[in-house]
């Protein structure tokens, strides 16, 4: 496993310990970065392998020992994960952009990515608790001012900036949420 994968897999179990085990008496306002991370997706975590672990090629075993999947389940997920950006897969989907290439069954080389990883990712899930019910206030926030349609018509990158910067103009957002999981 290289380093920046073991580095990714700390900061996330340091992330999801600090950010579920919040107290009435210290909310802090994640950084960018740490909400950034919390929202990652399976594509997001395979080309962050690819791209820092300096990889041109791997197979799909290795990709799973690279971003530490055990679960026999999300280890077949990842090829459903991949095939809709591979050229050469059965499952090739169009509408995304082309960021492997099959050249042999389970062996994928990287195409290379120039954009914000994140917008790979259309549907937002957070893996902390805390931030996906403080994104589900600000969400309500946003319904209510009417701005719905504008927000939805953001990347998903600048979608997370505005979360973010509104968490830190407006930590009612944080206190509401940890609130509302109190309460269940």
């Amino acid at each position: 496993m290289s380093q920046r994968n073991r580095e990714m897999s700390v900061q996330a179990g340091e992330h999801h310990q600090s950010m579920d085990s919040f107290s009435e008496d210290q909310l802090e306002i994640p950084g960018l970065k740490e909400v950034r991370s919390s929202v990652s997706s399976g594509i997001t975590l395979i080309v962050d392998f690819f791209l820092y672990g300096n990889h041109r090629s791997a197979h799909v075993d290795e990709i799973v020992d690279g971003i530490q999947i055990e679960n026999r389940a999300e280890k077949e997920s990842v090829y459903s994960t991949i095939d809709p950006y591979a050229d050469g897969a059965a499952k090739r989907d169009d509408g995304k952009p082309l960021l492997f290439r099959r050249v042999f069954p389970g062996q994928y080389q990287f195409l290379g990515f120039d954009g914000d990883q994140l917008d790979l990712t259309k549907k937002l899930t957070f893996r902390s608790d805390l931030l996906r019910e403080a994104y589900s206030v600000f969400c309500g926030f946003v319904r209510k001012n009417g701005k719905e349609a504008e927000f939805k018509s953001k990347s998903t990158s600048e979608r997370i900036q505005v979360f973010h910067a509104n968490l830190q103009k407006a930590p009612v957002i944080l206190e509401q949420a940890a609130d509302n999981l109190r309460i269940r």
